[in-house]
């Protein structure tokens, strides 16, 4: 049986004008009986119908559509952000469409023309590489765009950001604090992520602050870890152990998910935490209360992130007077158990 998908083969059915099925459709006032309505919805879902977006965005400029670039989609935080984004553009009437680049710019200048092809009125770039390449592309387009966590020139492009050498510094603060002076970092490679550097960086700046000499073993930089970062980190301790290498009193980690890995290859290598060795994460995401024991960690208010970020990108799109289109969110430590005092070192 045929399929009738189009608003004047449903009008032809129901024996009525295309815009009063455009208006029983679209939920509309009109000059129609009861009856008559029933009658079209019947006929609507027995063929089928949906309006068709495309054009329907050709006479009002706007499909109430948002693409949405990430990373990684296997990591928590992105989870997260995405969903505080999904939640927020329900609320203001958009639907979004997901795209992931796994960290390769190739891979998201494909998701950019799948969202450019599907007619998006805006685009969100959530993490991933410095290049600018896909973002100025976008912009030339003059689609509004809003960058989350992501290298911002000079803020040339709408964004929300967090001040993120100044959250790792605070992780060090943190573990001074506490008598910790042999603190060691974790990160997969900082090259072309501004973000990551500006860690590294909050990592060597804390030390300075704290009066504590720089060792660059310290610094810990394996690019196996990207998107490897639970096993990647275990093998990583597992081999530093191996090894005979110092450990220190402390580790931060780039982000939560890193926490995991080393809690396993600490356990395995039988350190107590926080008796032997204390850790600090970077995310506050929904694992940290669920690791033995709970990790303390750097919150950055992803959801407000989440939020914010599309509540910018929609306010653009409608046309709304912009006071700041350049947030810089603040970070805290969450306070739980994976972090103690010092003990004389016996390994």
């Amino acid at each position: 049986m045929k399929k009738y998908k189009t608003i004047k083969d449903i009008a032809k059915l129901a024996k009525v004008s295309s815009s009063t099925v455009s208006r029983v459709v679209n939920k509309k006032s009109g000059n129609y009986s009861k009856k008559t309505e029933e009658k079209i919805l019947k006929l609507v879902n027995k063929y089928h119908y949906s309006p068709n977006l495309i054009a329907k965005s050709l006479k009002t400029k706007r499909t109430k559509t948002i693409g949405i670039i990430v990373p990684d989609i296997t990591n928590v935080i992105f989870s997260q952000l995405y969903k505080a984004m999904t939640e927020c553009a329900r609320k203001r009437g958009y639907t979004v469409i997901l795209g992931c680049s796994y960290y390769d710019n190739d891979k998201e200048e494909d998701e950019v023309d799948v969202m450019l092809n599907k007619l998006v009125d805006g685009m969100i770039f959530c993490g991933g590489f410095d290049e600018l390449e896909n973002i100025e592309k976008v912009n030339k387009l003059d689609i509004p765009m809003v960058i989350a966590e992501r290298f911002n020139f000079n803020n040339n492009f709408p964004s929300v950001q967090i001040d993120n050498a100044l959250a790792v510094e605070k992780s060090i603060d943190y573990l001074v604090r506490f008598g910790h002076r042999d603190i060691s970092y974790i990160s997969f490679s900082p090259k072309k992520h501004f973000s990551t550097k500006e860690r590294c960086n909050g990592f060597v700046r804390g030390l300075k602050k704290n009066n504590i000499n720089f060792n660059p073993e310290k610094l810990i930089i394996d690019e196996s870890l990207r998107l490897n970062e639970i096993e990647g980190t275990s093998n990583l301790i597992k081999k530093m152990f191996k090894e005979g290498r110092n450990m220190p009193t402390a580790f931060v980690v780039l982000a939560d998910v890193f926490a995991i890995g080393l809690f396993k290859g600490l356990k395995k290598m039988g350190f107590n935490i926080p008796k032997d060795i204390s850790v600090v994460g970077f995310d506050d995401s929904i694992i940290c209360e669920y690791l033995e024991p709970s990790l303390t960690t750097v919150n950055w208010q992803e959801k407000t992130m989440g939020t914010e970020s599309m509540n910018l990108v929609i306010d653009i799109i409608e046309g709304k007077d912009i006071k700041n289109k350049n947030i810089v969110l603040p970070a805290k430590i969450i306070e739980r158990e994976s972090v103690g005092s010092p003990r004389k070192k016996n390994f």
